[in-house]
């Protein structure tokens, strides 16, 4: 077990409250709710509601980001002795939620009261129906006592739960079911399946060896993170999604009380303590468990936390008695009140979604209500630009090698994090099949970079991709990224040590591949490239190809290739087009029609380019495999990158003819 301990933070706090830096949107009263209101949103930012009612059963509402009521349900929906209590809520996989906490029931034995106790979960459909329902007693947990289900998150299609067991009160004249000592009573992780409900892990904690109490858990991807205490400390632990201890972290400050805790989509934790009535603590760790820092938040009793991509924690809860309260810490711990609400008893819990709309459970005189807040634009200008990717080319149909990234920067030129950035395909249009993802992220932690992955369309031609800043101020709202999309090529260079000291031809030994062979590595690339159509078709390269040639009279005398020979040598069908040179009559532009013309129906062209530093009339050949604005992106054999971009007016390669060839 890797331990980490938490060295004392630099804590800022801000007593006086600064809103309005959040606005509510709106408020809506949800039906069949009283107390213990857990608000979780599903993946595109929708909230759904997890109670109870007044009749001690379950309930589940579904909402829209309106604020409209879609769907609700309770558990059960008949008449039962049983009393049920939600501790926490779930997210689910297909827009519905879990409910998390205990049933209650009176005691099975005559003349004995209290009550007997066991962990729950309860499993919404979007529409409010009960999918499945599992009680975690002592057969399902192997523990002796009474089971309280504390916390629960869901993450690579399984719901992780936290709770404790205590021993039951001994009754007079009945053995025990088992031995009342500490080390019988446990607090436990387990895993369910989250289709099913059937447990699939468990992981229990000895009191007397461990002192584990686990209140509250949070997942990202494949770790879950529970928070708990031990003693007077609170910790934090980190389990792989099989409940393999990763690491704990400890509290320096003593004596928190855990709350919740959650965790951003970069994988910074947030860990919320309480400190009795006088403040609430936000501790932020890193996916390492090292420690961020810590803020005060003035909350004599707070109730939840959510962390944005750009690492600022929401608090809820309340400020003074009847007096709602709504608080931010920012990622260098200052602290905000960002909204309070006399009319209100407090905030019961916190969510926040990619675009930084906050949503919490309001608890009322005689009613349980859904808040919505987004932020207020801040009135310092951010800006972003272009951080790297540009300028790539890539083949099509498939994503270039490196993301698309752009950094947003505040007005002091510090990183801006948590900005909402949006990502487009804007040209060509249509998109021909290409794409971004995301297209809408946010600059995150630590630098203020926001990225995409762009996927190259189905033709060799220019794309360019816009990322826009909504909330940037208008000189650094957007920017622009430009790929270039190329056929997939093999890009041969004439100077492999492989082949470029075999003589190329019948004439030795003055005519080295690796100094004459650009024409015959373009056919080579070009072979390839027809051959690929074809799952019998067998490779080549400028060795084997040169051999073939010389074998079946691929060269004229002069070692010269014959153009009109070359669809001798591939094993797809193909047939030369026509070969043209810039003489009276045939302008440059002509011959630049006629590549666009191959280009855009995804056939590669054989160019060469007059080489006056190698002589009068020398010519270097290319092969053509792409437009990019107006240059073309090619195959060359004598670059040490093998494409390039080309412009056909060129200095010292000015296009000069075409070779060009046609499927059959």
């Amino acid at each position: 077990m890797l331990r980490r301990w938490i060295a004392p933070a630099t804590l800022l706090i801000l007593t006086t409250p600064a809103w309005p830096a959040v606005n509510k949107v709106w408020e809506m009263v949800i039906p069949n709710a009283i107390e213990n209101a857990f608000v979780v949103l599903d993946a595109t930012g929708n909230p759904r509601i997890v109670s109870n009612n007044n009749s001690g059963l379950l309930s589940y509402a579904a909402l829209d980001r309106d604020g409209n009521i879609l769907a609700s349900g309770v558990f059960p929906a008949g008449a039962d002795v049983n009393r049920r209590f939600p501790s926490a809520g779930a997210a689910a996989a297909d827009g519905g939620a879990t409910a998390c906490g205990v049933t209650v029931a009176p005691a099975i034995i005559p003349g004995v009261s209290g009550r007997v106790s066991n962990g729950l979960a309860v499993r919404f459909s979007v529409s409010g129906s009960t999918l499945w329902s599992k009680v975690l007693g002592d057969a399902e947990l192997g523990l002796c006592g009474i089971n309280f289900l504390q916390g629960c998150t869901t993450t690579s299609g399984a719901l992780f739960g936290v709770g404790r067991a205590v021993p039951p009160t001994p009754f007079p004249g009945s053995p025990p079911s088992c031995a009342f000592i500490p080390a019988n009573f446990n607090s436990f992780l387990v895993r369910l399946d989250e289709t099913s409900g059937a447990v699939t892990g468990l992981r229990t904690f000895p009191l007397v060896t461990d002192g584990t109490l686990y209140i509250a858990m949070a997942s990202s991807g494949a770790a879950v993170y529970a928070l708990g205490s031990r003693g007077r400390n609170m910790i934090l632990d980190r389990y792989d999604t099989d409940l393999n201890l990763v690491w704990t972290a400890t509290a320096a400050t003593s004596g928190l009380m855990p709350i919740s805790v959650a965790v951003s989509s970069q994988g910074v934790v947030a860990a919320l303590g309480q400190r009795g009535t006088l403040d609430a603590r936000v501790l932020r760790f890193a996916p390492d468990g090292s420690a961020l820092g810590e803020a005060i938040v003035p909350f004599p009793e707070s109730s939840g936390v959510a962390i944005t991509g750009g690492s600022t924690s929401y608090v809820s809860g309340r400020r003074s008695p009847g007096q709602a309260a709504l608080a931010s810490a920012s990622s260098a711990d200052a602290v905000t009140v960002e909204f309070e609400d006399p009319a209100a008893k407090r905030y019961l819990s916190v969510a926040v979604d990619a675009t930084n709309g906050i949503f919490t459970s309001v608890e009322r005189i005689g009613d349980i209500r859904v808040a919505r807040f987004a932020p207020v634009a801040s009135t310092a200008t951010s800006r972003l630009s272009i951080h790297s990717g540009n300028e790539q080319i890539g083949e099509v149909n498939a994503p270039l090698s490196f993301q698309l990234e752009v950094r947003v920067l505040d007005a002091s030129s510090a990183p801006a994090l948590g900005v909402p950035v949006i990502f487009s395909v804007s040209s060509p249009t249509p998109k021909i099949g290409a794409s971004v993802t995301p297209t809408t992220t946010q600059s995150t932690f630590p630098n203020g970079i926001a990225s995409t992955i762009f996927q190259v369309g189905g033709l060799p031609i220019e794309y360019q991709v816009t990322c826009n800043c909504p909330t940037c101020g208008p000189a650094g709202s957007s920017a622009t990224f430009t790929a270039c999309g190329k056929l997939g090529t093999n890009e041969f260079r004439q100077n492999d040590i492989t082949w470029s000291t075999t003589t190329l031809g019948n004439h030795a030994p003055n005519n080295p591949i690796g100094r004459v062979g650009c024409a015959l590595s373009s056919v080579a690339n070009l072979i390839n490239f027809y051959n690929a159509a074809s799952s019998s078709a067998v490779r080549t390269d400028p060795l084997q190809l040169n051999a073939d040639m010389i074998a079946q009279r691929g060269y004229n005398n002069n070692d010269d290739i014959r153009w009109g020979a070359v669809a001798n040598f591939t094993q797809a069908q193909i047939a030369s087009a026509g070969d043209r040179e810039i003489e009276p009559g045939t302008t440059r532009a002509d011959l630049i029609t006629d590549i666009d013309a191959d280009v855009a129906q995804g056939r590669p062209v054989i160019i060469p380019g007059e080489h006056p530093p190698a002589g009068s009339g020398r010519y270097h050949f290319m092969l053509v495999v792409g437009r990019c604005g107006g240059q073309y992106v090619i195959a060359d054999p004598i670059s040490p990158t093998g494409n390039r971009l080309y412009d056909p007016n060129e200095f010292d390669l000015p296009l000069r003819g075409i070779h060009r060839y046609e499927p059959q």
